[in-house]
């Protein structure tokens, strides 16, 4: 995760000579002290309701000069077959190489404060008002998580949960909201071995994310053991899979755009990763009239599903 660390003191004092503003010794301090304290909050601040970090693994290797990634892919061509002795007629075989693009862009986010907000927060001996800092910060990350999960067709940028590569499975029978237990318990078993097929036994899944709506009827009872839920079934008897998650950004993410989709896969680097240069950073606060505005930014380009076959989508 990128970080600018600022010298504060200075910018203060370079401020007061640009907007022909000018502070007492005992403002400047204010002010160097209480914008140190709000660049310290927003580098520590967590989000746990922003998900990407935590579903999908993060690519450093870009640098955030970067306007688009470029991703290389290589698959193998040809077929051997039985030769005799003297055979002069051997099969040649090749590989296919290609390569995909993808834009990378900005979000931003602001706050600001005034020249009386500072001086009346030193008149009243409290620290200037860091919720508006912190918001501008959420707003980047809430711009980043959509970027990262659901991506952005019209900027061209691919999310994790709505990648064009990945054809739901309809294998799954009816809707869950009327399933019984047994039944739910059964599509989740014949879900993780999806991909497992598919891919001839290269795939093994292991993370399962549900919408909070789904995942609630994970708690329903197998049997008359009411500690025996769907969810420890489950896990139990999982092959592959041993993680379950929730996010509520699939509650609305099937191929309609208005119901729920459930994702399993494998969470793993070599599989698909987040492409984000910068995931948050704030430039030297810019005086405008009586006020200072702090400018926040952050460079994302969606996520890399590298193995698509590692990936199974299914729509409800």
């Amino acid at each position: 995760m990128r970080s600018n660390r600022i010298d504060w003191n200075h910018l203060v004092q370079q401020l007061s000579v640009t907007s022909g503003i000018r502070f007492d010794a005992n403002e400047t301090a204010f002010f160097t002290r209480s914008l140190e304290a709000v660049d310290k909050e927003i580098h520590q601040k967590l989000y746990p309701e922003f998900k990407w970090a935590r579903l999908v693994p993060l690519f450093s290797g870009v640098h955030e000069g970067a306007q688009a990634f470029v991703s290389r892919h290589m698959d193998i061509a040809g077929l051997a077959k039985t030769v005799v002795d003297y055979a002069t007629d051997f099969p040649a075989s090749d590989v296919q190489l290609g390569e995909d693009t993808s834009p990378i862009v900005s979000g931003g986010s602001s706050y600001r404060y005034s020249i009386q907000d500072m001086r009346a927060a030193q008149l009243a001996n409290v620290p200037l008002d860091t919720f508006r800092a912190m918001a501008a910060r959420q707003m980047i990350e809430r711009y980043v998580n959509s970027m990262v999960l659901l991506g952005d067709s019209t900027k061209g940028v691919t999310g994790f949960y709505k990648s064009s590569a990945i054809t739901p499975d309809t294998s799954l029978t009816g809707t869950w909201s009327s399933a019984t237990a047994d039944a739910i318990l059964k599509d989740l078993l014949i879900l993780e071995q999806v991909a497992y097929k598919a891919s001839k036994g290269v795939e093994t899944p292991d993370t399962l994310v549900l919408p909070p709506s789904l995942n609630a009827l994970l708690n329903k009872p197998v049997g008359d053991n009411l500690q025996w839920t769907v969810r420890k079934a489950f896990l139990e008897q999982s092959e592959y899979v041993k993680n379950i998650e929730t996010d509520y950004l699939l509650e609305s993410a099937n191929a309609s755009n208005n119901g729920p989709r459930k994702v399993c896969y494998r969470r793993d680097p070599s599989k698909l990763r987040a492409i984000v240069p910068v995931v948050f950073e704030q430039f030297p606060p810019q005086p405008k009239g009586m006020t200072f505005e702090v400018n926040c930014h952050c460079r994302v380009g969606g996520t890399e599903i590298l193995y698509p076959g590692s990936v199974v989508y299914n729509d409800q």
